[in-house]
C-alpha cells in the first residue's frame, strides 16, 4: 500500500497578518488559489424580436441550413423543420384533394397545432397544371401539389413574407427575366454561407468582372451562379482565396 499524502495546513491568522486584505472576499480568493483559466465563459442568447415584425423574416430566414436553401428559398422540408421548432410538434395535417384529372391539380393543406393551449388551424391551397409545373413533375401531379399547398402553409405560419417554398419555382420562372435583382431570400443565403465559412461577404459578391456598390444591385441570376459557387467553397474550404477570408457581419453597414 502506498503511503498517505499528508494535508497541507494553511495558517488563516498568519495570512491575514501577512496581507493587507480589503474585505472578506480576499481571504477566500486567496485560500481558493488562482482563478482556473479553463473557467467556462456565460453567453447571453439575444431575444428572438417579435413575430411579424421587420426583423422577424431575417431572424427565422438564419434558421435554415444551407442544404434547406435553393437559391434563397427554403424547401418544404426546411420550412417544416423550423415551423415545429418554433411552433412544436403539429397535432394533426389533413390534405383535401379539390381537382384531380391527368392536367390539373388542386389540394387543400391544413395544419393545426397548439398554441397556447389553443388550437390554431393554417390552411392554403396549391395548383398544378402542364403550364406551371416542369415536365419532370408533371406525371407526379398530385405530390408535386400537395408539396407545395404544404409549402405555402408553412410560409404563412412562420409569418414569411419575402420568399417562396423552393417547389414553387420552376426553371423557366427562375430564368424568365434575368434583369430581375436579387430576392430576400438570396441575400440571407449568400450571408448565411458566408458567415458559415468566414468569407467576407462584399468581397466575395465584387470578386467578379462586375462591380456592385450595394447587393441589392445583383441580378438574380448572378446571385443564383454566386450560391452555387459559394456551395463550391463551403465544401471545399481550400479553394476560398485568401482575400475573401473575414467575415464581417456588419457588412450592410460598411462603407
Amino acid at each position: 500500500m502506498g503511503r498517505k499524502r499528508k494535508e497541507e495546513s494553511v495558517d488563516v491568522t498568519k495570512l491575514l497578518e501577512e496581507t493587507p486584505f480589503r474585505d472578506v472576499g480576499d481571504v477566500t480568493a486567496l485560500l481558493d488559489g488562482p482563478e482556473s483559466d479553463n473557467e467556462v465563459e456565460t453567453t447571453t442568447t439575444a431575444a428572438p424580436p417579435d413575430k411579424f415584425t421587420p426583423e422577424w423574416h431575417d431572424y427565422v430566414m438564419g434558421m435554415f441550413t444551407p442544404d434547406e436553401l435553393m437559391n434563397g428559398n427554403p424547401t418544404t422540408d426546411g420550412l417544416r423543420r423550423v415551423a415545429q421548432q418554433l411552433n412544436g410538434a403539429f397535432d394533426s395535417t389533413n390534405v383535401e384533394v379539390m381537382r384531380c384529372d391527368r392536367e390539373h391539380a388542386v389540394i387543400k393543406y391544413s395544419i393545426i397545432f397548439d398554441n397556447y393551449g389553443v388550437k390554431a388551424r393554417y390552411e392554403d391551397i396549391a395548383e398544378c397544371h402542364f403550364d406551371n409545373t416542369d415536365p419532370q413533375f408533371q406525371k407526379y401531379l398530385v405530390a408535386t401539389t400537395t408539396t407545395r399547398a404544404e409549402g405555402r402553409v408553412l410560409r404563412k405560419l412562420l409569418g414569411l413574407k419575402k420568399v417562396i417554398a423552393a417547389e414553387e419555382v420552376t426553371e423557366d420562372a427562375l430564368f424568365a427575366d434575368n434583369s430581375n435583382n436579387i430576392t430576400g431570400g438570396q441575400i440571407v443565403c449568400i450571408d448565411r454561407i458566408c458567415s458559415r465559412n468566414n468569407i467576407n461577404l462584399l468581397a466575395f459578391v465584387n470578386s467578379g468582372a462586375t462591380k456592385y456598390q450595394d447587393i441589392a444591385e445583383v441580378p438574380k441570376a448572378t446571385a443564383l451562379k454566386m450560391i452555387e459557387q459559394l456551395n463550391v467553397l463551403q465544401n471545399d474550404r481550400a479553394k476560398i482565396k485568401p482575400e475573401l477570408i473575414g467575415y464581417n457581419a456588419n457588412w450592410r453597414t460598411s462603407d
